[in-house]
């Protein structure tokens, strides 16, 4: 059993205000979890708890069904790969791999086999006798992931592995650590980052944390669950406004009238709206927010709600058109929208444009930033 579980899991330091509070968390046996969320939300200092290397202030860790608050970090079966490779420079390859499995009293042989083993999957066999000086930046990550893959773990934990790589690389040692969850399907893996791209692409559960004055007020954690079910059907504006590139796009409104199977507001410079949730608690006249991902705005001849909007600036991308425009005459007096058009589009700054904006694919969010349950639903 790899199970990673926190009851009732808060952290302080001295008098100050709590960074983790009220974390309640399963990561179930070869779960792949990502912890994502803004800087200073804690998830370095949450992965770091299940490390043993920061105190709990209150409640609960437990690791394969054993209680580890009070457990050494060497004697946790966890490994850890940082951010930094912490690659001893006066040792070779081999001997970076190696030397936990020496301080362990190891045999010699087993010692042999689990260093080549870890090197074949890591396509390292060339580089054994090198020093990390000789080593590129995605070599040396991957000699710090085989460092951790010889102890056999029960557990892997990143701390962004990838932030000190460039673009091509990132994306090569990415799929590296999807292969390497599939071949140690059994031991569970928590990862740090601060790249949703790595969240949604890795992860089989997502943790979003909140930060700031939201930590007080609903505790630490934002969103738990799949990533479609993140990017579909996001539980409050903090989670729908993260996830997602670009971002997804919010508007002011105010309900007109609502039933159990749908809403309908008026947005704010732009035309009333019906979006298919559950609106029987809301009351004509009150604050909403209308969100839509841009991927999600469809031409005007596929949608019977139609949204016109000026085309302030274009981004083209080859693959995709990114369109920026706004609601209102005067730019700035809404929050504008950014939608997805084809590649070839042929839309310019200046343009007028129709939005076609499906009521299925719209979210809505009552003044509390809490979203209303859908009642036609987007694929998770």
């Amino acid at each position: 059993m790899t199970a990673i579980v926190f009851k009732g899991v808060h952290k302080s330091y001295g008098d100050h205000p709590p960074v983790l509070r009220e974390v309640d968390l399963e990561i179930r046996d070869g779960e792949f979890c990502v912890f994502i969320g803004p800087s200073g939300c804690g998830k370095s200092t949450l992965l770091r708890m299940i490390a043993g290397l920061e105190e709990i202030s209150a409640g609960d860790l437990f690791i394969g069904g054993n209680r580890m608050n009070d457990v050494a970090p060497a004697k946790r079966g966890i490994a850890m790969v940082f951010q930094s490779y912490a690659l001893f420079p006066h040792l070779t390859v081999y001997e970076n791999m190696a030397f936990g499995l020496q301080l362990a009293k190891l045999p010699k042989e087993q010692i042999d086999t689990k260093v080549r083993e870890a090197a074949r999957v890591l396509q390292l066999e060339p580089y054994l006798m090198r020093k990390p000086k000789e080593l590129s930046g995605g070599q040396r990550q991957r000699v710090a992931i085989g460092r951790a893959i010889v102890r056999s773990p029960r557990a892997f934990l990143f701390d962004e592995p990838l932030s000190n790589l460039d673009a091509a690389l990132r994306v090569q040692t990415r799929i590296e650590i999807a292969r390497l969850h599939k071949r140690f399907a059994e031991a569970s893996m928590v990862y740090v980052t601060h790249d949703q791209i790595e969240a949604m692409t890795l992860a089989d559960k997502i943790v979003l944390l909140h930060t700031g004055d939201d930590v007080a007020k609903k505790g630490s954690l934002a969103h738990v669950g799949t990533p479609m079910e993140l990017f579909h059907r996001p539980r409050n504006l903090f989670t729908a406004g993260f996830i997602g590139s670009p971002k997804m796009n919010f508007l002011k409104a105010k309900v007109v009238r609502g039933d159990s199977q749908s809403a309908t507001v008026k947005v704010l410079c732009g035309p009333e709206l019906r979006v298919a949730v559950d609106g029987s608690r809301l009351t004509s006249g009150a604050d909403v927010t209308v969100g839509i991902r841009p991927d999600h705005i469809v031409g005007p001849d596929q949608s019977d709600q139609r949204m016109s909007c000026l085309v302030d600036i274009v981004e083209r991308l080859g693959t995709a058109t990114y369109l920026y425009t706004h609601l209102c005459d005067e730019p700035g007096a809404d929050a504008g929208m950014v939608a997805v058009a084809p590649g070839d589009s042929r839309a310019v700054s200046g343009d007028r444009i129709e939005l076609g904006l499906p009521s299925h694919a719209l979210h809505l969010f009552d003044a509390d930033g809490d979203a209303l349950m859908r009642t036609v639903d987007l694929p998770a």
